[in-house]
């Protein structure tokens, strides 16, 4: 189970000397994330353990920076710990508001047709160990007024002006749901010359290398910068290459120039979705027991990000901005809202993209 802090835990004890405590510490706050927390890690990496998470806003104290410049060393519970630089901002910087808190109203949404307890089970306390106090039905309208701290339990007001625990996996807030929008700064696709190319740690030609992409290979720039350089995604990482020699698009996309050849993901559930380079589909719940639910994309609305579809059950929009699952330092150049609806339920899902 993830560990929760809030920030006054954050009274850093001095480490054994020659290590960072010759650092100046620097007040940093976690961004907010979809998830609502940034993990923790054992070491520089996403390779290390996930040994505890922040809550989005939490103040932390930073030590100092990995060699590479994208881990900050923090004290978590007395020991050196990191966390990824790019969900640590000033203070000072203006907190975005979330879209929803998780409070207000909502409806019972996504229970299977042939669940055993026939609803969702109102318990005690946030968790299965509570006792059971009622079922409420599918469709049912319930306010939430707490959430837990691991996002996973809400607390909800009840018709008889009592109060009891529910399963967030099973509510869906009753309010109109975001919908994203295009901005200035959006990623795009570019495909590099027909030759090998290099991708560096930095915007540098004597950086460490990441990687040599192939003659002709499709890649996501997040941000284009100055001197002829890209900021890219590339397998799972953020890198830089030269611009020079580059064509505008790249891989599979639609008629209308929605891209394909993408795979996504989400949590809460834990879900993934193929969006193939011939049009087809597949979403798996990885928490659940049912068989992937296949598809062919057989509309695209729209001429311009962002683009919608429709593939048998599910409908989703598909917008090229950055996006963050909250849990790692991948920065996805595409964000994706799906709507999946089974056995007369559905569920509204959003999550973020990456090149195949």
């Amino acid at each position: 189970m993830k560990t929760l802090i809030r920030a006054a835990l954050f009274t850093l004890p001095l480490l054994a000397a020659g290590s960072q405590a010759a650092l100046a510490e620097v007040q940093k706050r976690v961004k907010n994330t979809n998830s609502g927390y940034l993990n923790v890690r054992s070491g520089p990496g996403t390779n290390y353990a996930d040994i505890g998470d922040l809550p989005s806003g939490t103040l932390v104290s930073v030590l100092g920076y990995d060699p590479s410049g994208r881990w900050a060393i923090i004290n978590w519970q007395g020991q050196v710990a990191y966390v990824a630089r790019s969900f640590l901002v000033d203070p000072a910087q203006p907190q975005p508001q979330t879209a929803n808190d998780g409070t207000g109203m909502h409806r019972v949404n996504g229970i299977p047709a042939n669940d055993p307890d026939g609803g969702l089970v109102v318990r005690i306390g946030p968790g299965t160990g509570f006792g059971r106090l009622l079922v409420l039905p599918e469709g049912t309208a319930i306010n939430v007024v707490e959430v837990s701290p691991n996002r996973k339990w809400s607390r909800v007001e009840l018709s008889d002006g009592g109060y009891g625990w529910v399963r967030n996996r099973y509510l869906r807030s009753a309010a109109p749901q975001p919908q994203p929008q295009p901005q200035p700064g959006a990623t795009y696709v570019v495909t590099t010359p027909g030759y090998p190319v290099q991708v560096f740690e930095f915007p540098n030609d004597t950086a460490p290398q990441i990687t040599i992409l192939a003659p002709n290979t499709p890649i996501a720039v997040l941000e284009p910068l100055s001197g002829d350089w890209l900021k890219v995604s590339v397998q799972g990482q953020v890198g830089y290459m030269h611009e020079t020699g580059t064509a505008m698009g790249g891989g599979s996309t639609s008629p209308q120039g929605m891209q394909a050849g993408l795979t996504c993901a989400g949590t809460e559930p834990f879900w993934t979705f193929q969006i193939n380079s011939n049009g087809t589909t597949s979403f798996e719940d990885v928490g659940s027991q049912g068989a992937p639910i296949t598809g062919a994309i057989t509309s695209v609305g729209g001429t311009s990000y962002p683009y919608s579809f429709q593939s048998g059950a599910i409908s989703g929009q598909l917008n090229n901005q950055q996006c963050s699952d909250g849990m790692s330092d991948i920065i996805y150049p595409f964000e994706l809202f799906l709507t999946v609806t089974t056995n007369a339920s559905s569920q509204n899902l959003q999550g973020c993209c990456l090149l195949q």
